[in-house]
């Protein structure tokens, strides 16, 4: 009687164990998810005045070393994304924005990425993904205060700003930038 009441307790103690390990482990992901979401609204929030905002001028080299003007794509949508090859979220976007630039590209759309990372690293990431053919730029330290200059303070990464057709600031996101949004965001200006 006494082994069946031994056993009978451990059961529980052992239930309770999982029961509070399991909890923990629900409050840890619900915390991490909630200041994640909560640093990327900062982020966005100090870019907010920029909104309705003439995007700033700038050149950035391209791959081929030719020094491009954002000007370059006046009179289109513009989703200007700043990324690096070491950023897993970036990593995940770049082949939503290929999908997406060529889902929209005859109403005038165009991704311009810029990469605040070196040459030789951003050429040997899009060689293994033949399916990015969007311009990209190479921004080095320059991109940190482009991306500043864009509202991202922090120099978060990835921080995508779409202009209209005029090159009007019309939506930023900091953080990874999901296709349906971004969708969204393009039929709005369209």
């Amino acid at each position: 009687m006494k082994l069946k009441w031994q056993l009978h307790t451990i059961n529980r103690r052992t239930k309770f164990l999982l029961l509070v390990g399991a909890l923990s482990a629900a409050i840890g992901a619900f915390t991490a998810f909630y200041i994640n979401q909560t640093i990327e609204h900062r982020r966005t929030e100090s870019a907010a005045p920029l909104i309705g905002q003439l995007r700033p001028d700038f050149r950035l080299y391209d791959l081929n070393d030719k020094h491009i003007p954002i000007s370059t794509w006046d009179g289109k949508i513009v989703l200007i994304n700043f990324w690096a090859t070491w950023c897993p979220p970036c990593r995940r976007e770049i082949p939503i924005f290929s999908e997406v630039r060529e889902s929209f590209k005859e109403d005038g759309f165009e991704v311009v990425g810029i990469a605040v990372d070196e040459k030789d690293k951003v050429i040997a990431f899009l060689d293994a993904m033949p399916s990015v053919r969007y311009p990209q730029l190479i921004g080095y330290n320059d991109a940190i205060s482009i991306a500043q200059s864009f509202g991202n303070l922090s120099g978060g990464l990835p921080y995508s700003v779409l202009l209209d057709h005029n090159g009007i600031i019309r939506f930023i996101k900091a953080g990874e930038l999901d296709k349906d949004s971004l969708v969204i965001q393009i039929e709005s200006l369209l």
